[in-house]
């Protein structure tokens, strides 16, 4: 990339820098860049302090706070921090419906780089809206064809779900979020990260890694590894991430009789570490933007087991897969999961990880596709 006089000046608005999908991947870019070519920063809808803030700030970028609560001051206080911390060369949204808003002020303000960004397929909970909630999702989708420049989106759900169905000016263009890969070429040792976690080394391990979410249906996790305890009851669920409904979910185990058969790590910076302990990686989505943590079970080398709501550009080294109907049952799904696990040795590709690397799903070149974006060079 060329020398540039000044690097772009780049403000990602979120609702909080917490571990998640969306979060991870701008802390990956954040990680990778040029710091000659970007600077970004970060402007949050939540003041609560979160994971990522401290090594956001130790990496050069600033954190600003716009709390969501009486729209008439959001609007005052974003166009204040536009104006006093700019001039910014792009504004690139990141809280969906919300983008409406925050791309209409970016335009008053001048910015002439205006990126709305779909990382979740919300057509589902759209549907269920009533009369105030629908005409506010109509309104925020016309305001985000309006003002956008660019409209990216993870996949063609994710897009679906924020264009305008009608006199649509915008083109959602699909592109993936990358991973850091560098995080899966030295595998951990397997045996002591089990021993940390109370683990036996011959135990068989299901895995799962997303925030407690009704999307993500632990629910129905809880009904496969249950399954699978009755055939291996040497086995264990281990369960990564946090959210509301972590603590329903820890009952569900204390009153299906297998608490102690099922791990709850919490919020983890270590996923790299805890996916290589695994056996298989389960993941029952009732619907998803994309999926991104399915992309780092492939660079660990994972079997997974995979509702067929998920979006298929998951799928990249194929012969990991299997992929599920949620309409098939619990005692299904664990037999798929068993089934994968012992011919695990087949379906691990020789380097899961060199495959990635010539993907979309590679942060190294996904930060230099994005740049083109930002700098006009591509449509």
């Amino acid at each position: 990339m060329e020398q540039r006089a000044r690097p772009v000046k780049i403000l990602h608005i979120v609702g909080r820098m917490n571990r998640g999908g969306v979060e991870t991947w701008l802390m990956n870019l954040l990680r990778t860049v040029d710091r000659q070519s970007w600077q970004m920063d970060f402007l949050v809808g939540d003041p609560t302090p979160a994971d990522y803030d401290e090594e956001i700030r130790q990496r050069g970028a600033r954190i600003f706070h716009c709390p969501v609560g009486n729209p008439f001051l959001y609007l005052f206080r974003l166009n204040q921090i536009l104006r006093t911390n700019g001039p910014y060369d792009v504004i690139h949204s990141h809280v969906h419906h919300f983008s409406g808003i925050t791309l209409s002020v970016a335009s008053i303000a001048g910015i002439p780089v205006r990126v709305a960004h779909s990382h979740c397929d919300s057509k589902y909970l759209d549907s269920q809206a009533g009369f105030l909630r629908r005409a506010y999702l109509g309104l925020m989708k016309k305001l985000i064809d309006r003002y956008a420049t660019v409209g990216l989106a993870v996949s063609e759900e994710a897009a679906s779900a924020l264009a305008n169905d009608n006199h649509r000016r915008l083109e959602w263009q699909i592109r993936h979020c990358g991973i850091n890969l560098s995080d899966y070429a030295t595998p951990a040792n397997r045996t002591e990260t089990r021993r940390r976690w109370g683990i036996p080394g011959s135990a068989l391990v299901i895995g799962h890694v997303g925030n407690f979410h009704f999307a993500k249906n632990h629910s129905f996790i809880l009904q496969v590894a249950k399954e699978i305890f009755l055939r291996q009851p040497d086995s264990r669920l281990v369960l990564v991430g946090d959210g509301a409904l972590r603590g329903t979910i820890q009952e569900m185990a204390t009153a299906g009789g297998f608490a102690d058969m099922v791990i709850f790590t919490g919020s983890r910076s270590d996923v790299p570490q805890l996916l290589n302990m695994m056996d298989v990686f389960l993941f029952p989505s009732l619907y998803e933007g994309l999926g991104l943590v399915v992309v780092e079970a492939q660079a660990a080398g994972l079997p997974i087991v995979i509702a067929d709501s998920v979006p298929r550009e998951t799928e990249v080294v194929t012969d990991l897969f299997a992929w599920m109907s949620l309409s098939q049952t619990p005692e299904d799904w664990a037999e798929k999961c068993l089934q994968m696990v012992d011919r695990k040795d087949q379906l691990i590709h020789p380097s899961p990880r060199e495959i990635l690397e010539e993907s979309s799903f590679n942060i190294a070149t996904n930060w230099l596709e994005l740049d083109r974006f930002y700098t006009g060079q591509t449509a």
